[in-house]
């Protein structure tokens, strides 16, 4: 009947047996499964078949079957044979895919029908035809000028007239994969030439027959999936939070060097007293924040949060400098927007800082070294296929920052111009994911990247509620340099390398903070506080709250 839909196995490979004729009206539907072995539904007749305008649908493909080369199907034998009875000027029957990769066709003998499918042909990119180059005119021969004298001027010889350089032929551009006709990014584009080049046998041919049945749409969201730009992404978070380390050990270095109140976060033990400043001191301090970063480079989003605890010792070396040791420890948790991709680092610091106060200019700087130890999770799923996948991962990070501050007094306020540099190395070891078909060989890389801050601190006494406050805030800017678009050379199991950007490094981020700093008692301060930063593609916020006790 029309729209009807006849399938012999319901979703399983069977076969149909019908005793007597079979007659298929226009709009009817048959749904056809093909099986692992080669196998597909098949309808047995032992009269006549009439097809008047049927649909056979084609939804999935022999996993362990290559189509490069087309593979033909059975569907209906009939023993009286297979009759086009289709008005005149419509088809008996019609193949349909939603496929952006296959051709499929039916072919009617006497007495069976056949399913047809191959995969497209792609055609080369087309060669651009050079510019010709055009020949020089020649130079004309100068007209000699009489002269009065009456000896003979000798004719000049003419200038002879140079041979073109001859066009050098371009050189023929590269036939796409099957895949990358109709992806849009760069790592789509890069992440299916690899797709297309599977091996045709065992599990890469189930995952390639299993792409093939996509539509375009479908398709590049398959390649983003499987181009695990999730691991590119992480340095960019892990190198930003050498940032923050930074920050913890420039905040310790201000405390220390400022002849007033320290400051010191939530929940940190301070075991030096702000007067006399050459005594020596030990701290604990916990850090967090909390970090979005927007899709670019044909890359999905990367949301991060890290907590962490640092403490350390310092003294003095010098009536003026200070300096000290810190180590520590924090966990970072990544998870990818448009991506089932997630997972997190524990990252191991130790390093040194030191610092200044001479007159009213502050000089500080520090060098750190952190351990990261990477474990990642990803599942991609599209039509047909599903994948879990997981990967471990080493990586190291050196940082060193430095800082120069003025401060310059305005009756009961206080202004501080400061520019800074910092230098962080990103070292990550190569990776193998392990899981089924979709598994990623990741290559070990390296980045160098350099930011730059300048900026200024204020900050003011006033009475709350007769409670001494301290009120405080800064503005800055911070510049990324260096490599700031994190790149790795993947792989599929015994396929060709191929290169998949993450989520770059924000080049141009506004710093923010503000503060209050209550004197409760003589012994005891509280501190509120809040930063921001914020670029094109980034978002970072952290809220502190600190208690500082003097001894």
């Amino acid at each position: 009947a029309s729209g009807g839909t006849l399938s012999p196995g319901e979703n399983a490979i069977g076969a149909l047996a019908i005793q007597g004729d079979l007659d298929m009206a226009a709009g009817s539907r048959y749904s056809a499964d093909i099986a692992g072995d080669g196998r597909a539904d098949k309808i047995n007749v032992s009269g006549t078949a009439t097809l008047r305008g049927t649909q056979v649908n084609v939804t999935a493909l022999d996993p362990a079957q290559s189509y490069q080369s087309g593979r033909t199907y059975t569907l209906l034998s009939a023993q009286g044979g297979v009759v086009d009875g289709a008005t005149p000027g419509t088809a008996y029957a019609q193949a349909l895919t939603n496929s952006a990769f296959l051709n499929v066709g039916l072919q009617r003998t006497a007495n069976d029908l056949n399913l047809t499918i191959e995969q497209k042909s792609v055609e080369p990119t087309p060669t651009p035809t050079p510019t010709p180059t055009p020949t020089p005119e020649p130079t004309p021969t100068p007209t000699p000028t009489p002269t009065p004298t009456p000896e003979p001027v000798p004719t000049p010889t003419p200038t002879p007239t140079p041979e073109p350089a001859p066009t050098p032929a371009p050189e023929p551009a590269p036939t796409p994969g099957i895949f990358q006709t109709v992806m849009l990014t760069q790592n789509q584009f890069n992440t299916a030439g690899a797709l297309s080049v599977l091996a045709q046998s065992g599990e890469p041919l189930r995952l390639y027959n299993n792409l093939l049945v996509l539509d375009a749409e479908s398709a590049r969201d398959a390649a983003d999936q499987l181009s695990g730009d999730y691991h590119s992404s992480t340095s960019t978070a892990l190198i930003a939070n050498s940032q923050v380390v930074s920050g913890v050990l420039g905040t310790r270095m201000r405390n220390l060097l400022d002849t007033g109140t320290l400051r010191m976060p939530a929940m940190a033990l301070n075991l030096m007293p702000s007067a006399p400043t050459t005594q020596n001191g030990a701290w604990v301090q916990p850090f967090g924040n909390w970090t979005k970063v927007d899709g670019n480079n044909g890359a999905g989003g990367l949301q991060q949060s890290t907590g962490g605890l640092l403490f350390g010792a310092d003294g003095s070396f010098t009536p003026d400098w200070r300096g000290g040791v810190y180590a520590g420890y924090s966990r970072s948790k990544f998870d990818a927007d448009n991506r089932d991709a997630d997972g997190h680092s524990d990252n191991y610091h130790l390093g040194l800082y030191t610092g200044a106060q001479i007159d009213a200019l502050r000089l500080s700087a520090d060098v750190g070294y952190t351990w990261h130890k990477l474990e990642s999770e990803r599942n991609v799923a599209f039509a047909g296929f599903s994948d879990h996948l997981t990967g471990k991962r080493n990586a190291q990070s050196l940082q060193a920052s430095g800082e120069a501050a003025y401060r310059i007094p305005i009756g009961r306020m206080a202004l501080e111009p400061f520019a800074g540099l910092s230098y962080v190395r990103y070292d990550a070891k190569d990776m193998h994911e392990k899981g089924g078909p979709a598994a990623l060989d990741v290559s070990s890389d390296k980045q160098d990247t350099f930011f730059s801050t300048l900026g200024l601190r204020a900050s003011s006494n006033i009475d709350v509620a007769n409670i001494n406050t301290q009120v405080y805030g800064s503005l800055g800017w911070r510049r990324a340099y260096g490599d700031l678009d994190p790149r790795n050379i993947q792989s599929f199991a015994g396929g060709p390398n191929f290169e998949v950007q993450g989520v770059a490094q924000t080049r141009n981020t506004a710093l923010t903070e503000v503060g209050a700093k209550l004197r409760l008692n003589q012994r005891t301060d509280l501190d509120l506080s809040y930063q921001g930063q914020f670029g094109t593609d980034t978002r970072f916020h952290s809220v502190n709250a600190g208690v500082t006790v003097r001894f």
